[in-house]
């Protein structure tokens, strides 16, 4: 406890003259602040940081599952109308195949009526 006297702009503050009248101020003593971590507003303030991170990341990962799941529906859709044109494609080519073995098939039959290909 400081009893100096201190001339402050109201007068004397917290002091009394030795031998005059006047009170002394109510003196606040602070003993040391002890720390012991951080108070529970900066832990609920961590853990809503956290929660909302939590979220925010929960939404981003759901986000990113639809497109995976609309991407592979569009594979998936893709591949059937490749294969469906693949088998196309192959029908196209058993039936050339078929028309040019039936046209070989003649020239053969044709061929050896006229005696072989010598007279042609």
């Amino acid at each position: 406890m400081n009893l100096s006297l201190k001339q402050g702009s109201g007068g004397n503050a917290g002091a009394v003259e030795l031998g005059g009248s006047a009170k002394a101020a109510p003196v606040n003593l602070e003993v040391g602040a002890v720390g012991f971590g951080p108070t529970w507003s900066d832990y609920e303030e961590g853990l809503r940081e956290m929660y909302d991170a939590a979220c925010r990341t929960i939404v981003r990962m759901e986000c990113e599952a639809d497109e995976l799941r609309a991407a592979n529906a569009v594979a998936e859709q893709e591949r059937a109308i490749l294969v469906r044109e693949l088998e196309r494609l192959r029908e196209m080519v058993a039936d050339e195949r078929a028309r040019d073995e039936a046209c070989a098939e003649k020239c053969r039959d044709k061929a050896s009526a006229d005696g072989g290909w010598a007279n042609i």
